[in-house]
């Protein structure tokens, strides 16, 4: 038997540098396998010899299977996988190693050696025996055929990965995707549960308010307070329908506009259009009020109060001097002989367009009483920190 000799804690042998270092390899050359079916160690084939040198180099788990029986050599990071097995398996016939597994190993090695092609199989559970217990790991095979002298095939490598954490990890992560998503369904319900209630809220408001006040106040200012309360269920409608709290500004346009839309006089009379703004929930009850007022307005005295008048709604988006998605919102009307004093009138639909718009959303409000229509250009910069709040140019014929 060759020599062993320690270099810096590391085994080199006298025998030739094909069986390289470590310790399965200390334990292969120091045995007796002359009465195995592989016989002396010095008559191994060179095929042999080739695939085991592959194998003790590799620092993955790699074994190889040799012979009829698939007797089975291994190197240092298989070992460790087989933990107690260690070194008993050494040498052992593959379906006594794997006998609790060997259904589905045996078909791999059986069929590498009769197709003399290479095969894969991923996440394959191999039960390891630890004493008296099995730790069922989870590897991904590669198994390739090795030709003996005469050219057949005279044994098998296997490379082995282990992927069991990665299983683990990844049935882990679907378990806390899954969690989340009962959350954010729950959350979901519990939004749309709320708008619905608020929604019930401004209607017992509303009819509170009709039945109480009716006789106290003038009814033109009840019936403006009523609508209001109109526009802010409106507005609790798209917010519980929005999809990640988003909703689309042509969907609050036509919501203030949807009454005249829907008549065909007026509708032939609408221009809405702009490209494609999703608005975060804190803008959209402002810019829902605001064009709402400025429909009661068009309603009372402008475009939606003559049928000479027309009524364009459109709007465009940028990006601002510092990298800022801003939009602007224009409101349009034309053809319309305007009441002389309308443009001094002080209320709380201008006071809202002037000055709240400023506060609550950073916005720049132009509004002008032209001669043939009010002209309104609300410019306000667009939330972009989740995702893009614009996207192309479209068209909405409306609801």
């Amino acid at each position: 038997m060759s020599a062993t000799r320690a270099v810096d804690g590391e085994h080199y042998h006298s025998n030739g540098s094909w069986l390289g270092r470590g310790d399965v390899a200390v334990l292969i050359e120091s045995r007796d396998w002359s009465l195995t079916p592989l016989g002396p160690l010095e008559q191994w084939s060179p095929p042999l010899r080739t695939a085991l040198s592959i194998c003790l180099h590799s620092t993955e788990p790699v074994a190889v299977y040799w012979g009829p029986d698939y007797i089975t050599l291994y190197n240092d990071a298989c070992a460790e996988l087989l933990g107690e097995a260690h070194p008993e398996s050494l040498g052992l016939p593959a379906a006594l190693l794997y006998e609790d597994s060997w259904a589905t190993i045996g078909a791999i090695l059986n069929r590498t050696a009769r197709d003399g092609i290479s095969t894969a199989a991923r996440n394959q559970l191999l039960p390891l025996r630890r004493g008296d217990q099995h730790d069922n790991r989870r590897f991904d095979y590669t198994t390739t055929p090795v030709c003996a002298e005469d050219g057949k095939i005279g044994g098998i490598l296997m490379f082995a990965m282990d992927v069991t954490h990665h299983v683990l990890a990844t049935k882990s992560l679907s378990a806390e995707m899954d969690e989340l998503q009962r959350q954010q369904t729950q959350e979901h319900v519990t939004i749309a549960d709320l708008h619905h209630r608020t929604r019930n809220l401004l209607a017992v408001v509303r009819a509170i308010a009709t039945q109480n006040f009716q006789s106290h106040v003038g009814g033109s200012v009840l019936k403006s307070f009523v609508e209001r309360l109109g526009s802010l269920g409106r507005v609790q409608r798209l917010l519980s329908r929005a999809d990640n709290q988003r909703v689309k500004l042509a969907d609050v346009v036509w919501s203030e506009l949807e009454a005249y839309a829907n008549n065909n006089t007026h509708r032939t009379r609408l221009e809405v259009h702009g490209p494609s703004v999703r608005l975060f929930n804190h803008q959209v009850q402002t810019i829902s009020l605001a064009l709402h007022e400025l429909a009661m307005n068009a309603v009372k005295y402008g475009a939606l109060q003559t049928p000479a008048g027309r009524l364009s709604v459109t709007w465009e988006t940028w990006l601002g001097a510092h990298g800022q998605q801003r939009l602007a919102l224009t409101w349009r009307e034309s053809g319309v002989t305007m009441p002389p004093d309308v443009g001094t009138r002080r209320g709380q639909g201008r006071e809202l367009l002037e000055n709240s718009l400023k506060f609550s959303l950073h916005a720049n409000t132009q509004l002008v009483f032209g001669n043939d229509g009010v002209w309104c250009r609300i410019e306000m910069p667009i939330d972009t920190k989740k995702r893009s709040a614009a996207g192309p140019p479209q068209v909405f014929p409306g609801p």
